[in-house]
C-alpha cells in the first residue's frame, strides 16, 4: 500500500502534526492536536476511515449535553463546569436550593446525591430507638458510671439521661430523689442492683446551738422515717420510738 503522508490534514477535532510510532503489524500512527489542547497519537487508518475525530472530549460533550436537566438523587444537572482535577464537573441545584459543583462520575455513580439535606434528615428519623446500633439509651461516662435515657422522669438530664443508680434507686423508693440525695455503689460501679446501692445524704451545716442541730435530726426522721424499711434500716425504729418515751 502507498504511504499517504497525513502531516497538515484536519479529521474532525483532530489536526495531524507528525508521523508517530508504527502500532502493531507496523502500521502507521500519527500525533495529532485536539482542539482542546490534548496531544493524542492515532492510527491514520481511524483517521482516514472517520472512526476517530477527537480525543474522546467529543463524546464527553456529547455525554454532558445528554445529563442537563437530568436528575441524580436530589441533584438536577444545569450545566457543565469545567474540571475538578482531572474530572469532568457539572454544576447542579439541590432540592433544597443549595448549588454545587461535583465531578460527573459522582452523579452517575451515585456517589453525590444531594449537598448534605438528605444526610441530615435521615439522621433526624434515626435518633434515639430508631436507630440501628440503638442499644436501649445507656451509655458508660468516663468516670465509670451508666447512665440510661429515660425522659420525662424527675432526675433527668437536659438530654433525658438518668444516672442508673439514681433510676434505680428512685424506682425502689417510688419517687425521685432530692437534690441533696445521693447514691453510692457498694462493690461495683456499673451493678445498679438495689443490694448494691446506698442512699446517702448530703448534711447541710447544722449550726453551733442545740436547737439548731435538734430541729436538723427530726427533719431527717420526718424524711425518712417512712422508707425505713425500704432502706434497709428497720434496726432503727425501735430506737426511734423510745425517744417519744425518753422526751416525756
Amino acid at each position: 500500500m502507498k504511504f499517504v503522508d497525513l502531516t497538515g490534514q484536519r479529521f474532525g477535532k483532530l489536526l495531524v502534526v507528525s508521523r508517530g510510532p508504527n502500532g502493531g503489524n507496523r502500521q502507521p500512527r500519527w500525533v495529532c492536536h485536539c482542539d482542546c489542547s490534548k496531544t493524542v497519537v492515532v492510527y491514520g487508518s481511524s483517521l482516514r476511515g472517520g472512526v476517530t475525530k477527537s480525543c474522546g472530549c467529543s463524546r464527553s460533550t456529547s455525554r454532558i449535553i445528554n445529563r442537563i436537566g437530568r436528575r441524580y438523587g436530589r441533584y438536577v444537572v444545569r450545566k457543565e463546569s469545567g474540571r475538578i482535577g482531572k474530572k469532568i464537573a457539572l454544576e447542579v441545584v439541590c432540592d433544597c436550593g443549595q448549588v454545587r459543583r461535583v465531578t460527573a462520575s459522582n452523579l452517575v455513580s451515585g456517589r453525590a446525591r444531594s449537598c448534605g439535606c438528605l444526610m441530615r434528615e435521615i439522621n433526624r428519623s434515626r435518633r434515639g430507638d430508631k436507630h440501628p446500633s440503638w442499644k436501649g439509651g445507656s451509655y458508660i461516662t468516663p468516670s465509670g458510671y451508666r447512665r440510661v435515657k429515660c425522659a420525662g422522669h424527675p432526675n433527668a438530664d437536659v438530654n433525658g439521661y438518668v444516672a442508673a443508680d439514681r433510676l434505680a434507686m428512685s424506682n425502689h423508693l417510688g419517687r425521685p430523689l432530692r437534690d441533696n440525695e445521693t447514691v453510692h455503689h457498694r462493690k461495683s460501679k456499673l451493678n445498679d442492683k438495689i443490694d448494691n446501692l446506698q442512699l446517702r445524704a448530703s448534711r447541710h451545716e447544722p449550726g453551733h446551738s442545740v436547737e439548731e442541730f435538734i430541729e436538723w435530726s427530726l427533719e431527717n426522721i420526718e424524711m425518712y422515717g417512712p422508707e425505713l424499711s425500704k432502706l434497709g434500716l428497720s434496726r432503727f425504729l425501735g430506737r426511734i420510738s423510745a425517744l417519744s418515751g425518753i422526751c416525756k
